[in-house]
C-alpha cells in the first residue's frame, strides 16, 4: 500500500484534499500533517512515502527541513508545492518533484504517477480478452484508445487495432500506470510517447502511416502537454 502525506505547517489540508482520488486501482493511505514534529514521527514508521510539502514561500528553516528530510529519509520522495521562484531551490535540494502554486489536481496526480513509476510501477502492459483469447499489449505499443459509442478502438503501432465492447472509462486505470498515457478528451486516451508530430489537426505516430484527426483545441492542448507547459 502506498503512503501519501500532505504536509502544511499550521494548517490541515484534509478538508480540501480528502475527497481527491489519487488512484482507482492502487491501494493507498492518505495522511494529513500540520506540524513538522508530527511529520518526523510518521516518517520514522514508514519505509517509503510520497510527501507533498506545501509552502508558498520557503524560508531558511524550510530549506533546513527539506535538506534534513533528504538526508535522514532517503526513501521518502518529496514534492515541493510552492511558488515558481522556489523551483531552483527544489532542484538544488535534489527533491523528487516541484509543483507550482496554485497546485491543481492534475499536478498532484502527475506527481503520484511519477512516484508509482519510481517504485517500479505496475505491469507495463495492457491485458485484454479478445475473441476468447488473452492478448498482452505492451504500453510502448499503444498509440491511442478511442471511444466509439459503447466500443473502444485500441490503436497500436503498425496501424493495427483491437475493437472491444467496452467503454473507454474501463481503460482509464492505465493512465495511472504510465506518465505518458493520458486521457486528453472524454473520447480519447493517448500515449504521448508515441507521438511523432502534430500539425494541421492531425497527430502522426511512430511506426504508423495513418494519422489521428483532432480538433484545433485538442491540438493546442497536446502541444502544451508535449512541451511541458
Amino acid at each position: 500500500m502506498d503512503t501519501i502525506i500532505i504536509y502544511k505547517e499550521g494548517e490541515s489540508l484534509k478538508e480540501k484534499l480528502s475527497m481527491f482520488r489519487f488512484s482507482y486501482q492502487r491501494k493507498y493511505r492518505l495522511l494529513f500533517v500540520k506540524h513538522y514534529q508530527q511529520l518526523s514521527s510518521i516518517l520514522n514508521d514508514v519505509d517509503t512515502a510520497l510527501l507533498y510539502y506545501f509552502k508558498e514561500q520557503i524560508d531558511q528553516n524550510d530549506r533546513i527541513q527539506l535538506k534534513s528530510l533528504g538526508l535522514n529519509y532517503p526513501n521518502i520522495k518529496v514534492s515541493l508545492c510552492s511558488n515558481t521562484s522556489n523551483a531552483l531551490a527544489a532542484w538544488k535540494l535534489n527533491l523528487f518533484h516541484f509543483l507550482e502554486y496554485p497546485v491543481m489536481s492534475d499536478d498532484l496526480l502527475e506527481s503520484y504517477k511519477r512516484f508509482v513509476t519510481n517504485q517500479g510501477g505496475d505491469n507495463r502492459e495492457l491485458v485484454l480478452k479478445n475473441d476468447g483469447e488473452l492478448v498482452r499489449v505492451p504500453f510502448d505499443n499503444l498509440c491511442y484508445l478511442q471511444a466509439s459509442g459503447n466500443y473502444t478502438i485500441i490503436n497500436l503501432k503498425q496501424d493495427k487495432n483491437i475493437v472491444l465492447t467496452k467503454q473507454l472509462g474501463t481503460f482509464e486505470d492505465i493512465t495511472e500506470q504510465d506518465l505518458n498515457i493520458n486521457r486528453v478528451h472524454r473520447s480519447l486516451i493517448i500515449n504521448l510517447k508515441n507521438i511523432k508530430s502534430i500539425a494541421s489537426g492531425q497527430v502522426h505516430f511512430y511506426q504508423c502511416a495513418k494519422p489521428l484527426s483532432i480538433s484545433t483545441a485538442l491540438e493546442s492542448k497536446l502541444k502544451k502537454m508535449l512541451l511541458g507547459s
